[in-house]
């Protein structure tokens, strides 16, 4: 009779590391999410592994030349910024991209570089009262996680009671509650 053990290990050893591997594991993607009594801002970064710099590069430089033209930039941080969903008190905002920053493309296809794309709106953040802010992210060409990271600037919200909502899938939600 053949025991359990050998016959995990019979399964283990067919299976392969790739059983265990996650597919995106060579990608780290988060976002700086900052919110201002007159606009949201956030920072989305995408940071290659050596193994995913060759496969982010190409997804950029689509005439593959090389470099990465201004066009091409721009034309992947609005792929990117389809996928973002920003409501603010229940109702949908849009986000414009203000810059892309690829940096070397060199240094990006070997994983030594990342990719900033910044995006404002301006939108008041009606205070005092609850006030709810959520953004979420779906790009998921490279890897679909994202973390989130929500940030407060200025005084408007000091004494705020605050409480963030984490979802599966890239997506945040932000509570403030300023009281009466």
């Amino acid at each position: 009779m053949i025991g359990r053990g050998a016959i995990l290990g019979g399964v283990l050893a067919l299976a392969g590391t790739p059983l265990f591997a996650h597919p995106h594991r060579d990608v780290d993607q988060q976002v700086a999410l900052t919110l201002a009594a007159d606009h949201v801002a956030a920072e989305i970064v995408i940071v290659p592994s050596i193994n995913a710099g060759p496969t982010i590069l190409a997804r950029i430089d689509t005439d593959a030349d090389g470099t990465i033209s201004d066009v091409e930039a721009d034309a992947f941080a609005q792929d990117v910024l389809a996928t973002t969903e920003l409501e603010v008190a229940g109702s949908p905002v849009f986000s414009e991209v203000t810059q892309v920053d690829v940096g070397d493309p060199d240094a990006l296809e070997a994983g030594l570089g990342s990719i900033v794309i910044s995006t404002k709106t301006d939108v008041v953040i009606e205070l005092p009262m609850t006030t709810n802010v959520s953004f979420s992210i779906g790009f998921a060409e490279f890897d679909h996680d994202w973390f989130i990271q929500p940030y407060l600037q200025g005084s408007t919200f000091n004494g705020a009671a605050i409480n963030i909502e984490r979802s599966i899938g890239g997506k945040i939600t932000v509570m403030l509650d300023m009281g009466s």
